[in-house]
């Protein structure tokens, strides 16, 4: 029993842990790997809150082909898309790198885009493994924190209850098992006494006429007739 108890107090832990960490942030990513000729380019978006940190990494498998980077919103992202190069966009990376990582720091709220682009001047193509992680909400540490300490506060019911429920159990008699008869013990009888009749006392006819003893009617001694 005491086993099942550590077991549920670490379960319920790990469901602390994962509710706190899942209520204060929550992040939208995208990852793959996508081969790349030359004027092609991935991209990828989400709605983020001003000064969300949007963090960006890409791995070309082609040392001699650079990647640009480039981050815009919504209305830039439409733009440069149609095929209007005079798009307003933030450069994180120059085309000078194949690989490399960073951070860009959303500059109002919008739908923000990452665009990873090979215009090399080598024309050349080369598969590119990206990942870009969009941090697309956060309800706030104050909640946070309330969902975690009602969290624990099912940790400590469900003890208490465990605990609760075993007292009430140890001070209650054993039941019977079912389907099995359970004779008494028989009762020893106690050793009865046997008891003996008295009988009764005979008192011995005398001759009266010379003191002998006798039976029947006439005395055995003298002859005399009683």
């Amino acid at each position: 029993m005491k086993k099942k108890k550590i077991i549920l107090v670490l379960f319920l832990t790990c469901m602390l842990n994962f509710a706190f960490t899942a209520s204060v942030s929550q992040a939208k990513t995208f990852s793959g790997t996508e081969y790349l000729v030359f004027s092609e380019y991935i991209a990828m978006g989400a709605e983020v809150k001003e000064d969300a940190e949007i963090d960006w990494s890409f791995s070309g498998s082609n040392p001699y082909v650079g990647i640009i980077v480039m981050a815009m919103d919504e209305y830039n992202f439409n733009k440069f898309d149609g095929g209007d190069l005079s798009a307003y966009v933030y450069f994180l990376s120059n085309g000078d790198y194949y690989i490399q990582s960073g951070t860009f720091r959303a500059r109002s709220d919008d739908t923000w885009y990452i665009v990873f682009w090979n215009f090399d001047s080598t024309l050349e193509s080369s598969s590119v493994t990206y990942e870009a992680k969009f941090p697309t909400g956060s309800i706030g540490l104050i909640i946070g924190i309330i969902v975690g300490v009602l969290v624990l506060a099912g940790i400590i019911g469900a003890v208490v209850y465990s605990m609760n429920k075993k007292k009430k159990t140890s001070g209650m008699p054993a039941a019977t098992q079912p389907g099995i008869y359970q004779p008494y013990a028989p009762v020893q009888p106690t050793e009865q006494q046997s008891y003996t009749t008295a009988q009764p006392v005979v008192s011995a006819k005398v001759c009266s006429n010379c003191g002998a003893s006798m039976e029947g009617s006439f005395c055995t001694s003298c002859g005399a007739k009683m």
